[in-house]
């Protein structure tokens, strides 16, 4: 009978070719000394993916898991691959690595067990991210938290009504105990947004704890911030947003639905009304609201993908919230 591993790590992964070898790199390279495994769950890629984690599994036959898609399900993309490597996890713990991310402390996992081990009311842990993007820079150390909409005040532990309105961590940080995101709900299976519901069922059984400490790289990937501002799929990921929002809304508390819907909402229209038209006004702004510091960053922002707008909403926020103090 083998022994059940302290962590499990869980990898998905889908046409990642490029970037799934480091991914996987970064798991092999934690330092512990507890039993640990890998799952690797893959959407049938079709540029060789599947085969470098077939490579890694050969290598690695007492650590590595494979999950192996014979096709591409109905539905959602990539939800029965997620939730299928999800149900392969044997750990006490799991923890949560994109296949185009990677870890960048070998401590991490010893160090998040520390914490949960230590803190038995906590249900998960998580800590920042540095953002890199697709030539591999990663703009002078902007991380996630710097995109965050909603301004948890740098507090070390959110809950459930945190998590609903704007998650605020990057899914590649996050470790939560496996007793805490089992079994799933029928909902979740329709869900746009995986991460963000399953985070908001972890949190139902208790706070989550979230260091600054940026322990791992998160890639953004695109085209340069003009290009999608005047894509027509910006619209569909707004709505894809409002309907992520609504369904963990629904499932967890009416009193959430009534007083937050409208800064969810307002982030979305936001985000689908900055367009080539409104690019730069939208410029100005960043600008003028930002510090000195920040300002340098804005021609590299203006070229990279999705954070514009993101920044913009933030900003906003936090200025509105100054005067109304």
């Amino acid at each position: 009978m083998s022994t059940r591993p302290k962590v499990s790590v869980l990898i998905v992964t889908y046409n990642q070719r490029q970037w799934i070898a480091q991914a996987i790199d970064s798991a092999l390279a934690q330092h512990v000394d507890f039993a640990m495994e890998i799952v690797i769950g893959d959407d049938f890629s079709s540029d060789g993916t599947r085969e470098i984690v077939e490579s890694y599994a050969a290598l690695h036959p007492g650590v590595i898991r494979l999950n192996l898609q014979g096709r591409r399900p109905d539905g959602v993309p990539g939800r029965v691959n997620q939730v299928t490597t999800l149900e392969a996890c044997r750990g006490e713990f799991i923890a949560f690595l994109d296949g185009d991310d990677f870890w960048t402390d070998p401590g991490k996992l010893a160090h998040q067990v520390e914490l949960l081990e230590a803190n038995p009311d906590v249900v998960g842990a998580a800590h920042d991210a540095l953002i890199s993007f697709e030539d591999g820079s990663t703009d002078d150390g902007l991380r996630f938290s710097d995109l965050a909409f909603e301004d948890h005040g740098g507090a070390p532990r959110v809950g459930l009504r945190d998590i609903i309105v704007s998650p605020p961590f990057q899914t590649s940080t996050w470790m939560v105990r496996s007793a805490c995101v089992g079994p799933l709900p029928d909902w979740y299976k329709d869900i746009p947004a995986a991460d963000w519901g399953l985070f908001a069922i972890a949190a139902q059984h208790g706070d989550m704890l979230v260091e600054t400490a940026a322990r791992s790289v998160y890639r953004k990937h695109g085209g340069s911030i003009l290009a999608q501002l005047i894509d027509a799929r910006a619209s569909e990921r707004n709505r894809w947003h409002r309907k992520s929002f609504r369904m963990i809304a629904e499932a967890f508390s009416d009193a959430e639905r009534t007083a937050r819907w409208r800064l969810v909402d307002a982030r979305s229209r936001l985000n689908e009304a900055v367009d080539q038209r409104w690019l730069l006004t939208a410029c100005v702004v960043f600008a003028v609201l930002f510090t000195a510091y920040d300002r340098k960053r804005l021609i590299g922002m203006i070229a990279r993908p999705g954070l514009l707008a993101g920044r913009i909403g933030s900003t906003l926020r936090r200025s509105l919230r100054s005067k109304a103090v």
